[in-house]
């Protein structure tokens, strides 16, 4: 299964958030899937004693600065 990236650098934060939910909104679900994925670790939204190479597989969104959206055909 391929997936296409096509929003990068959406920002983490209410404007982002209101972005994502809108296209969820209009997604056409019976055809596409959506993949949010976090871009850029934001160091000072991380706990105390986690760095980079606490997250092998990718941050969560929640310490990312931006968030990446895929989309993939169902």
């Amino acid at each position: 299964m391929a997936f296409n990236y096509l929003f990068g650098y959406v920002p983490n934060n209410e404007e982002g958030e209101e972005f994502i939910k809108n296209l969820k909104k209009f997604l056409n679900k019976d055809g596409y899937k959506m993949v949010l994925k976090g871009q850029h670790l934001d160091q000072s939204k991380l706990p105390p004693g986690k760095n980079w190479r606490h997250f092998t597989r990718g941050q969560p969104r929640k310490y990312s600065k931006y968030t990446r959206i895929y989309f993939t055909r169902r």
